[in-house]
Protein backbone atom coordinates (compact mmCIF):
# COMPACT_ATOMS: atom_id res chain seq x y z
CA UNK A 1 0.00 0.00 0.00
CA UNK A 2 2.77 2.44 0.86
CA UNK A 3 4.36 1.65 -2.51
CA UNK A 4 1.14 2.51 -4.33
CA UNK A 5 0.81 5.78 -2.46
CA UNK A 6 4.42 6.64 -3.21
CA UNK A 7 4.05 5.69 -6.87
CA UNK A 8 0.68 7.28 -7.58
CA UNK A 9 -0.12 9.69 -4.74
CA UNK A 10 2.56 12.34 -4.94
CA UNK A 11 2.67 15.29 -7.27
CA UNK A 12 5.85 15.67 -9.32
CA UNK A 13 8.72 17.14 -7.29
CA UNK A 14 8.39 20.88 -6.85
CA UNK A 15 4.65 21.01 -7.58
CA UNK A 16 2.12 22.32 -5.09
CA UNK A 17 -1.54 21.29 -5.22
CA UNK A 18 -2.56 24.62 -3.76
CA UNK A 19 -0.56 26.50 -6.41
CA UNK A 20 -2.18 24.43 -9.18
CA UNK A 21 -5.58 25.70 -8.09
CA UNK A 22 -7.00 28.97 -9.42
CA UNK A 23 -6.77 31.78 -6.85
CA UNK A 24 -10.49 31.66 -5.99
CA UNK A 25 -10.19 27.95 -5.10
CA UNK A 26 -7.09 28.36 -2.93
CA UNK A 27 -9.15 29.81 -0.08
CA UNK A 28 -11.60 26.92 -0.35
CA UNK A 29 -8.66 24.49 -0.23
CA UNK A 30 -7.21 26.19 2.87
CA UNK A 31 -10.61 26.24 4.59
CA UNK A 32 -11.49 22.60 3.88
CA UNK A 33 -8.03 21.26 4.76
CA UNK A 34 -8.06 23.18 8.08
CA UNK A 35 -11.67 22.21 8.88
CA UNK A 36 -10.86 18.52 8.46
CA UNK A 37 -7.65 18.85 10.51
CA UNK A 38 -5.38 17.69 7.70
CA UNK A 39 -1.81 18.89 7.33
CA UNK A 40 -1.46 21.37 4.47
CA UNK A 41 2.29 20.61 4.43
CA UNK A 42 1.43 17.01 3.49
CA UNK A 43 -1.65 17.43 1.30
CA UNK A 44 -0.05 20.20 -0.73
CA UNK A 45 2.31 17.66 -2.33
CA UNK A 46 -0.29 14.99 -3.08
CA UNK A 47 -2.43 14.19 -6.11
CA UNK A 48 -5.99 15.57 -6.04
CA UNK A 49 -7.52 12.05 -5.85
CA UNK A 50 -5.50 11.23 -2.70
CA UNK A 51 -6.38 14.51 -0.99
CA UNK A 52 -10.03 13.97 -1.91
CA UNK A 53 -9.91 10.48 -0.38
CA UNK A 54 -8.29 11.84 2.78
CA UNK A 55 -10.89 14.61 3.04
CA UNK A 56 -13.68 12.06 2.81
CA UNK A 57 -12.09 9.83 5.45
CA UNK A 58 -11.32 12.77 7.75
CA UNK A 59 -14.88 14.08 7.44
CA UNK A 60 -16.23 10.64 8.27
CA UNK A 61 -13.97 10.28 11.31
CA UNK A 62 -14.71 13.83 12.46
CA UNK A 63 -18.35 12.72 12.58
CA UNK A 64 -17.37 9.81 14.86
CA UNK A 65 -17.58 7.07 12.25
CA UNK A 66 -14.35 5.12 12.60
CA UNK A 67 -12.96 2.43 10.29
CA UNK A 68 -12.13 0.17 13.23
CA UNK A 69 -15.80 0.16 14.28
CA UNK A 70 -16.99 -1.07 10.88
CA UNK A 71 -18.54 -4.44 10.21
CA UNK A 72 -15.49 -5.68 8.31
CA UNK A 73 -13.25 -4.95 11.29
CA UNK A 74 -15.66 -6.63 13.71
CA UNK A 75 -16.02 -9.70 11.45
CA UNK A 76 -12.26 -9.97 11.01
CA UNK A 77 -11.69 -9.70 14.76
CA UNK A 78 -14.25 -12.45 15.36
CA UNK A 79 -12.72 -14.69 12.67
CA UNK A 80 -9.24 -14.24 14.15
CA UNK A 81 -10.47 -14.87 17.69
CA UNK A 82 -12.17 -18.08 16.53
CA UNK A 83 -9.30 -19.29 14.31
CA UNK A 84 -11.40 -19.06 11.13
CA UNK A 85 -9.71 -18.94 7.78
CA UNK A 86 -10.37 -15.81 5.79
CA UNK A 87 -10.38 -15.29 2.03
CA UNK A 88 -10.53 -12.02 0.18
CA UNK A 89 -12.43 -11.15 -2.96
CA UNK A 90 -9.65 -8.69 -3.79
CA UNK A 91 -6.47 -7.39 -2.23
CA UNK A 92 -5.90 -4.01 -0.61
CA UNK A 93 -3.55 -3.19 -3.48
CA UNK A 94 -6.34 -3.97 -5.99
CA UNK A 95 -8.77 -1.77 -4.08
CA UNK A 96 -6.30 1.06 -3.84
CA UNK A 97 -5.37 0.76 -7.51
CA UNK A 98 -9.00 1.41 -8.43
CA UNK A 99 -8.75 4.75 -6.68
CA UNK A 100 -5.19 5.57 -7.72
CA UNK A 101 -5.97 4.91 -11.38
CA UNK A 102 -8.85 7.36 -11.21
CA UNK A 103 -6.48 10.35 -11.00
CA UNK A 104 -9.16 12.86 -10.19
CA UNK A 105 -8.88 15.74 -12.66
CA UNK A 106 -8.06 19.06 -11.05
CA UNK A 107 -11.35 20.65 -12.18
CA UNK A 108 -13.34 17.90 -10.43
CA UNK A 109 -11.24 18.40 -7.29
CA UNK A 110 -12.01 22.13 -7.49
CA UNK A 111 -15.73 21.41 -7.79
CA UNK A 112 -15.49 19.11 -4.77
CA UNK A 113 -13.86 21.88 -2.75
CA UNK A 114 -16.67 24.31 -3.63
CA UNK A 115 -19.37 21.78 -2.78
CA UNK A 116 -17.73 20.44 0.40
CA UNK A 117 -20.35 20.91 3.08
CA UNK A 118 -19.36 20.13 6.64
CA UNK A 119 -22.90 20.74 7.86
CA UNK A 120 -24.31 17.87 5.79
CA UNK A 121 -23.81 14.37 7.19
CA UNK A 122 -24.05 12.03 4.21
CA UNK A 123 -22.86 9.01 6.21
CA UNK A 124 -25.69 8.92 8.77
CA UNK A 125 -28.44 8.10 6.23
CA UNK A 126 -26.29 5.24 4.87
CA UNK A 127 -25.65 3.91 8.38
CA UNK A 128 -29.35 4.17 9.20
CA UNK A 129 -30.41 2.35 6.02
CA UNK A 130 -27.83 -0.36 6.71
CA UNK A 131 -28.95 -0.65 10.35
CA UNK A 132 -32.56 -0.97 9.20
CA UNK A 133 -31.62 -3.59 6.60
CA UNK A 134 -33.16 -1.33 3.96
CA UNK A 135 -31.31 -2.45 0.82
CA UNK A 136 -33.59 -0.37 -1.42
CA UNK A 137 -32.76 2.80 0.53
CA UNK A 138 -29.04 1.95 0.42
CA UNK A 139 -29.34 1.53 -3.34
CA UNK A 140 -31.10 4.85 -3.82
CA UNK A 141 -28.55 6.67 -1.65
CA UNK A 142 -25.67 5.12 -3.60
CA UNK A 143 -27.36 5.90 -6.91
CA UNK A 144 -27.67 9.53 -5.81
CA UNK A 145 -23.98 9.61 -4.84
CA UNK A 146 -22.94 8.27 -8.24
CA UNK A 147 -25.57 10.11 -10.33
CA UNK A 148 -23.06 12.44 -11.95
CA UNK A 149 -20.35 9.75 -12.23
CA UNK A 150 -21.85 6.62 -13.85
CA UNK A 151 -18.43 5.49 -15.08
CA UNK A 152 -17.15 5.54 -11.51
CA UNK A 153 -20.14 3.51 -10.32
CA UNK A 154 -19.43 0.93 -13.02
CA UNK A 155 -15.77 0.75 -12.09
CA UNK A 156 -16.15 0.75 -8.30
CA UNK A 157 -19.37 -1.24 -7.92
CA UNK A 158 -20.84 -2.99 -10.95
CA UNK A 159 -17.62 -4.42 -12.42
CA UNK A 160 -16.39 -5.57 -9.03
CA UNK A 161 -19.76 -7.14 -8.16
CA UNK A 162 -19.67 -9.20 -11.36
CA UNK A 163 -16.15 -10.38 -10.61
CA UNK A 164 -17.01 -11.22 -7.02
CA UNK A 165 -20.17 -13.09 -8.00
CA UNK A 166 -18.01 -15.55 -9.93
CA UNK A 167 -15.72 -16.01 -6.95
CA UNK A 168 -18.66 -16.52 -4.59
CA UNK A 169 -20.23 -19.04 -6.99
CA UNK A 170 -16.95 -20.98 -6.94
CA UNK A 171 -17.07 -21.00 -3.14
CA UNK A 172 -20.57 -22.48 -3.25
CA UNK A 173 -19.19 -25.47 -5.17
CA UNK A 174 -16.90 -26.32 -2.28
CA UNK A 175 -17.98 -28.51 0.59
CA UNK A 176 -17.43 -25.79 3.18
CA UNK A 177 -19.41 -23.02 4.80
CA UNK A 178 -18.61 -19.45 3.83
CA UNK A 179 -19.80 -16.10 5.09
CA UNK A 180 -19.25 -13.55 2.31
CA UNK A 181 -19.12 -9.98 3.53
CA UNK A 182 -19.06 -6.94 1.23
CA UNK A 183 -19.46 -3.23 1.72
CA UNK A 184 -22.99 -1.88 1.92
CA UNK A 185 -22.73 -0.15 -1.47
CA UNK A 186 -22.29 -3.57 -3.10
CA UNK A 187 -25.66 -4.83 -1.87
Amino acid sequence: LNGLIAAHGALPAGQSLRALLPADYQTDYDTVIAAEHLSPAVTDHEQPWLVSLQLTLADTMNRNYYPDAGVDYVLMSWANAHARSVRYLETIDQQFSLLADDNLPLDEFETGLKSFDQTKDTIQPLVQAWSDGDVAKLGSLMDANFASHPEMKKKLLSDRNRKWAGQIEAMLDQKRNFFPAVGAAHL
